[in-house]
């Protein structure tokens, strides 16, 4: 499957942080052809596992979304909200929204729309008449998800949930023609990590991988008034992150990815995150520590209801990915 349809079918799946199971169908459905076994842990993760009898390579992308959990209906109806992750406000308000159950609302604000709302402004508009009305429609704590839809433009793909959706279609798309290796490959599609990588926590403790990689998105900082200011751009190739927030890239795996890359022909930029993390912030910490890296997509407008990459950066994460599934094999070499 070419990444535009893996992904178009990955981001009409419903998946807010602790609600995957829909996006978690749709993997394994598409990835169950191409492992040995596949399964789902206490926490909601997918894990497929290719099995080799080397040192065990754990690859994890993220399934859920950023959302809105309602938390309050008012008298007239409107549906207050939390965030379940860190959704841009001023690019998300007057967008189309969904419930698990489909009914739909819109985000909004009275007054106008400054940059400078807050969450306490917001509420979700579902078309009540009453608060009553509103009740039979919207419950406490039900969440919503950007009701979007996915456009391509020649390399340009926009759509909601490419955080980290992409991701997914990344490693599935890396599964369907993996290159031959000894390595025991284990590729977690995670639960929670817009609340905390909390499912790649979980996923490492019991995976115990001797190397890891998160497959993510990564900001980018090419628009006229971005702040703070990385050499990360769209059209650049893959991203590999050198340290965010919460970890600091093994070194001697970041030096692994810039070789294989290198002699592989892929397409790769450096990243350094002032803010912001991955999976990898968890994996790393896993037990006595595990060497990890991350291999990312640059994206624009993360966590609005229209996050942008191109297609070509995608598709050089897939071929670093199929680098990095080797590392068994090349990396005690580089030491």
């Amino acid at each position: 499957m070419e990444l535009t349809q893996i992904l178009t079918e990955l981001a009409g799946a419903f998946g807010p942080p602790g609600q995957e199971t829909a996006v978690a169908d749709v993997i394994e459905t598409l990835a169950a052809p191409y492992v040995d076994e596949i399964r789902r842990d206490a926490l909601g993760n997918l894990i497929a596992r290719k099995k080799g009898l080397g040192k065990r390579v754990m690859f994890s992308a993220h399934m859920d979304s950023v959302g809105a959990v309602v938390t309050y209906i008012d008298k007239e109806g409107f549906a207050r909200f939390g965030a379940m992750g860190g959704i841009k406000l001023d690019l998300a308000l007057g967008t189309l929204v969904k419930f698990r159950d489909g009914t739909r609302g819109i985000l909004c604000a009275d007054g106008n729309y400054a940059k400078n709302k807050t969450l306490s402004d917001l509420y979700i508009d579902v078309g009540a008449a009453s608060e009553d009305d509103a009740r039979k429609r919207v419950a406490l704590g039900d969440a919503a998800v950007f009701d979007q839809p996915v456009t391509v433009r020649g390399d340009t793909l926009i759509s909601p949930f490419l955080d980290d959706r992409i991701g997914c279609a990344v490693l599935i798309a890396a599964l369907a023609d993996a290159p031959r290796t000894d390595s025991d490959l284990y590729f977690v599609f995670s639960a929670q990590e817009e609340l905390g990588a909390r499912g790649a926590k979980t996923a490492a403790y019991g995976v115990e991988p001797d190397y890891a990689f998160s497959v993510d998105v990564t900001p980018v900082s090419d628009t006229p008034e971005a702040k703070p200011k990385t050499e990360c751009r769209l059209g650049g190739g893959a991203a590999i992150h050198l340290m965010d927030a919460n970890m600091i890239a093994h070194p001697e795996i970041v030096g692994y990815l810039l070789a294989a890359a290198d002699k592989q022909g892929v397409r790769v930029q450096r990243q350094v995150l002032r803010t912001g993390g991955t999976d990898a912030g968890p994996i790393h910490r896993s037990r006595s520590g595990v060497p990890t890296g991350v291999i990312a997509v640059p994206a624009r407008y993360v966590h609005s209801p229209q996050e942008m990459c191109r297609l070509s950066d995608a598709q050089e994460c897939v071929k670093l990915v199929r680098c990095a599934m080797r590392v068994d094999t090349i990396y005690d070499t580089m030491l």
